[in-house]
């Protein structure tokens, strides 16, 4: 589905690369989320008006939603778009970068003030002077070799250390993290990213919350999935 939807096509570091393979689902969460978005507002409507509503959902159109920008500038330019990896038109760098121990950090620079921060915490004064890089513009024009140059400083350093110090300096950054660094994060946890339900196993899971927040009502999930053909016997 990923191929029939668009998604395959701009997930690749550079146009002639090939095609990243990862093992995240996108299709099960996408559609399932809109039908489940479908599934409310078809019950809201039947309490408003009495009638009943038919759900008639296409997995590939759901997912149609994670390339939406692409689809926009398809649509005005008249090509298709290319993939760029991680270019973005108005920052300079953005990406993420090599550190030791195979860790990576994902830095993303807006301003002039923020470029000579990086350069700063990096140590790197000739980078700062090298007039390659001196405007966003020229940083935009010369970015391949902006980025080789990042990475050969990056890579001596601890990914959290290095993203910790230039958040501290000003410099939107964050370690690159692995599934098992995410559920662990103190820093997602505090921000109720994830929730604990009950579970029939093992009593307890973690699972993840809700992406929205309201107020005075915050959402709220209070238990896990029921578990497949649980209530077989019921039925």
């Amino acid at each position: 589905m990923k191929t029939a939807e668009g998604l395959d096509l701009v997930k690749r570091m550079v146009a002639t690369a090939d095609v990243l393979i990862d093992n995240i689902r996108y299709g099960d969460s996408t559609a399932g989320a809109c039908a489940a978005l479908a599934c409310v507002a078809a019950l809201h409507h039947r309490e408003s008006t009495g009638e009943g509503r038919f759900i008639d959902l296409s997995a590939v159109e759901a997912m149609t939603g994670l390339v939406g920008d692409s689809l926009f500038a398809a649509s005005v330019i008249g090509a298709v778009p290319e993939a760029d990896g991680n270019f973005h038109p108005e920052m300079c760098p953005h990406g993420a970068y090599p550190c030791a121990e195979h860790g990576w950090t994902s830095i993303a620079v807006a301003n002039e003030t923020e470029w000579q921060a990086l350069c700063q915490v990096l140590q790197a004064p000739a980078l700062a002077a090298d007039k390659r890089f001196a405007a966003l513009a020229d940083r935009l024009l010369n970015r391949l070799a902006l980025d080789a140059a990042i990475g050969a400083l990056t890579v001596s350093h601890d990914a959290a250390q290095l993203a910790e110090k230039l958040r501290n300096a000003g410099v939107p950054a964050f370690k690159s993290m692995s599934s098992l660094d995410l559920v662990t994060d103190a820093f997602l946890w505090q921000r109720q990213a994830y929730r604990l339900v009950s579970d029939h196993r093992s009593g307890t899971r973690r699972i993840i919350g809700p992406s929205w927040r309201t107020s005075p009502d915050p959402p709220l999930i209070e238990r896990g999935a029921r578990l497949l053909g649980e209530h077989n016997g019921y039925v």
